[in-house]
């Protein structure tokens, strides 16, 4: 293996230094040729653990968590004392009620948007690392950074789900090679 060839040119995984096939796919490095290629290619589909490939749940939180915070941040720019009495009174009508209007609450809108923007690049961020096979610190940490900026909107949920898809990215043994 060349310095300049720290990918396999078939599945596009990084490999390590000195390696004569590549781990993810089987393809041989240099064109040499890995007579198990064709039964490593059969069972490789891309990066996936046990079966499920976490780095889709990081793709679509990304996508979802960006456009919640976009729209988030579109409300903490535009939300106003009417509006939020037209959604008291809706609340109302359920037998609920709603706290007195606050100054404060089109900035903890346009706060929680923008923090939602954040953690979904970061979930962008870390789905990237993780088609590109690594590395699986800078993978792990973005999400973990995702996860732990999901403020506001379901953020309780989303911190806990991000963890637990954080811990399934540690854990992956398939997915990355460095």
């Amino acid at each position: 293996m060349t310095e300049e060839n720290n990918f396999c040119v078939v599945c596009g995984a990084m490999l390590p230094p000195g390696a004569e096939f590549c781990p993810a796919c089987g393809s041989g490095v240099d064109g040499r040729s890995n007579p198990h290629a064709a039964e490593a290619r059969a069972g490789y589909s891309g990066s996936q653990s046990g079966g499920i490939n976490i780095g889709i749940f990081v793709l679509l939180y990304g996508i979802i968590a960006l456009i919640v915070g976009v729209y988030g941040t579109y409300i903490g720019l535009t939300f106003t004392e009417a509006d939020y009495n037209q959604i008291a009174d809706m609340y109302e009508s359920f037998g609920l009620a709603l706290p007195a209007w606050s100054d404060s609450i089109p900035t903890e809108y346009l706060i929680s948007g923008v923090m939602t923007i954040v953690s979904g690049a970061l979930a962008l961020v870390s789905y990237w690392f993780c088609r590109q096979g690594g590395p699986k610190t800078y993978a792990v940490v973005a999400c973990l950074a995702a996860s732990v900026l999901s403020y506001g909107f379901f953020s309780f949920i989303s911190i806990i789900v991000g963890l637990i898809v954080t811990f399934l990215l540690y854990r992956d043994k398939n997915m990355f090679t460095s």
